[in-house]
């Protein structure tokens, strides 16, 4: 493998912190054989996603869930979907679905409550769902922890500055240290960083 993975036991994603006490977070950075970083910049950024299975791109407009891991690049269709963040949802549980099912529900009533605002007509905002506000700045503890608890882990994406595209795996336990184990075995090396300053650079 030409690239490496540097995972960073904390995260650098700030809209996120506010959890970061209740959940194991890791800040994983790509880095090419050339020195460049970002998931975008290696084919190491793919490789990485290859290797842990079952990957599904939960979309922010409509709750839809696509399957990402059978396509050729997934790392395009992240950086596609990074408004300015993006999540993909690793090996699901049965748990998924009904939140997934809600937050597709709540997103199709609020586009029936601006049509019919349109036009003039009273509509009771629908109730929020779990994942309501997963896709604001800041997200909810309650809904990255009842995302995270509903699949293996999970990967939240944004341009992270001079780590290019970077992710920070969310998860419950010590999932996400098993996970960053299942990349080591499938051959991607795995650097570890002590500090966020220890991370590489541009």
């Amino acid at each position: 493998m030409a690239g490496s993975v540097h995972v960073w036991a904390g995260v650098a994603d700030a809209g996120l912190v506010p959890a970061a006490h209740t959940l194991a977070m890791h800040t994983l950075v790509a880095r090419a054989e050339t020195g460049a970083t970002g998931f975008d910049r290696d084919p190491v950024g793919n490789a990485a996603l290859a290797a842990l299975g079952e990957l599904y791109l939960l979309r922010a407009d409509t709750g839809a869930a696509e399957r990402i891991d059978q396509k050729p690049d997934p790392i395009a269709i992240i950086r596609a979907a990074m408004k300015p963040r993006c999540f993909v949802v690793v090996r699901p549980a049965p748990s998924f679905e009904p939140l997934r099912v809600e937050l597709a529900d709540h997103r199709k009533a609020l586009a029936k409550k601006a049509l019919t605002e349109r036009m003039g007509k009273p509509f009771h905002p629908p109730p929020d769902a779990v994942l309501s506000n997963l896709f604001d700045e800041t997200p909810s503890e309650r809904s990255l922890q009842s995302l995270a608890s509903a699949c293996e882990a999970v990967l939240a994406f944004r341009f992270a500055g001079e780590w290019g595209i970077a992710a920070t795996m969310i998860a419950t336990g010590d999932q996400g240290e098993r996970l960053i184990a299942t990349l080591g075995s499938a051959g991607i090396e795995i650097a570890r960083a002590s500090t966020q300053r220890d991370l590489p650079m541009w």
